[in-house]
């Protein structure tokens, strides 16, 4: 009886205890290869809903998380890793954990010789809204690994859409690389993947998501709230590369959010992971190293957050999704897709 019900997460030298989730009890609701009425390409798609028992036929509209799990796994593994629904039963939103429209990987870069995961997340998106009082201003977005890249795009090509994002533990690939650009890395996961007739296809040397990115955050100079989560032994991408994936990461969503100074975080520059006094580590277990950011026009709360995990291979805490949401559920977008604070809309 023990054994199934328990499972211990490979997120540290020991690893984590965490009780099973029983998604039958706890009233998912899944969707297995369907068609959604936005789609006209006959496409099927795989999802999870969950909705708090306390918000089952109520009017009252609420904020919903979209949870993008890793490479090569499934939704209720991400439900699992996250806990999301944990916490949106304490604070009252919706969940749903979508699955990729093939091989079992996110479309980040939204590359037309694949299929759209970014139409797939819409359509399901508008389906979610017509089958629920979902607050349309406060939708987040948050993933792990490949999901995390998923996060990264989406929040950078429509920031209009959603108010805040919670990428964990993997770079903005989508928008620095391409589809031939990360080929090799998939194919190394997955040698049977059929992105190997796409490698040495002709591509260009930006991504989609890239270009309408770009443009986005010219034409409208939006703002994207973005905390994100990196374990200290996960190496797939150097930290302290200059140019490596990960501070052009962190440069790209602090020159997104207006973020001048890049070493003024409250926990210091980048390096300080590597050599800050223990002092400076959150948790009683002295995990996590916090950083944040302000821009001038948020001065009092912060638009761009970094967490440092120590002893964390490619994992997640689910202190982590805590510290997520109590940051994402600050944010909400106006009608015109500017940002504003939830205590202070307009």
């Amino acid at each position: 009886y023990l054994f199934p019900e328990t499972r211990r997460w490979r997120n540290d030298t020991f690893g984590t205890y965490q009780r099973r989730t029983n998604f039958s009890e706890r009233g998912f609701e899944q969707h297995v290869d369907e068609v959604l009425p936005g789609l006209t390409d006959g496409s099927t798609h795989t999802w999870y809903e969950y909705v708090p028992p306390q918000l089952r036929g109520s009017h009252e509209k609420v904020p919903m998380v979209i949870y993008f799990h890793g490479i090569g796994c499934v939704p209720l593994y991400g439900a699992e890793q996250s806990g999301w629904h944990d916490i949106a039963d304490r604070d009252n939103f919706i969940v749903v954990y979508p699955q990729p429209s093939i091989e079992k990987r996110w479309n980040v870069w939204d590359d037309d010789r694949l299929p759209s995961d970014f139409d797939f997340i819409f359509a399901l998106i508008e389906y979610l809204e017509g089958k629920y009082a979902i607050d349309p201003t406060r939708i987040y977005l948050s993933g792990f690994s490949m999901g995390s890249m998923m996060t990264n795009a989406l929040a950078a090509a429509y920031p209009e859409k959603f108010a805040a994002a919670a990428p964990c533990n993997a770079p903005h690939l989508g928008y620095l690389s391409t589809l031939s650009g990360m080929a090799p890395l998939i194919m190394k996961l997955n040698p049977k993947s059929n992105i190997r007739n796409l490698m040495l296809e002709p591509e260009g040397k930006e991504s989609a998501v890239k270009r309408l990115a770009d443009f986005k955050k010219q034409a409208f100079d939006y703002r994207m709230p973005v905390i994100q989560n990196i374990g200290l032994l996960d190496l797939e991408w150097s930290l302290m590369d200059p140019d490596g994936p990960w501070r052009k990461t962190f440069a790209y969503w602090m020159d997104y959010n207006g973020i001048a100074d890049h070493a003024a975080g409250t926990a210091g520059p980048y390096e300080s992971e590597l050599i800050a006094d223990e002092n400076l580590y959150e948790g009683l277990d002295q995990r996590f190293l916090h950083h944040k950011w302000h821009s001038e026009d948020f001065p009092d709360t912060p638009l761009y957050e970094l967490i440092y995990a120590k002893r964390m291979p490619h994992a997640v805490d689910l202190r982590q999704i805590e510290m997520a949401w109590e940051f994402m559920k600050q944010f909400a977008r106006n009608e015109d897709g500017s940002l504003t604070l939830v205590d202070e809309r307009i």
